[in-house]
C-alpha cells in the first residue's frame, strides 16, 4: 500500500501560547490580538478548554522575528 506523507515546511515553525489577565482590560487584550492577525502571522486553528470560550490560535509564515511591543 502506498505511503502517504504530509508536506513538509520548508521552514521552521514556532508555536506561542499568552495568557492575557482580564484584568489587563479588553482594550489592551484586543490590541494583541490585532497585531497577530496582520502579516507575517496567520490565524491557524481555534480550541476550547472544557465550558470555556474558545482561545485564538496565531502562527507566524515568516522567517522574521516580529517582536511584540507595547
Amino acid at each position: 500500500a502506498p505511503v502517504h506523507l504530509c508536506p513538509v515546511a520548508g521552514y521552521p515553525s514556532l508555536a506561542i501560547t499568552f495568557f492575557l489577565h482580564e484584568a489587563y482590560g479588553e482594550e489592551r487584550i484586543l490590541k494583541v490580538l490585532d497585531f497577530f492577525q496582520r502579516p507575517p502571522w496567520q490565524y491557524h486553528h481555534t480550541e476550547s478548554c472544557g465550558s470555556r470560550a474558545a482561545g485564538i490560535h496565531i502562527t507566524s509564515s515568516s522567517s522574521s522575528n516580529p517582536r511584540l511591543r507595547p
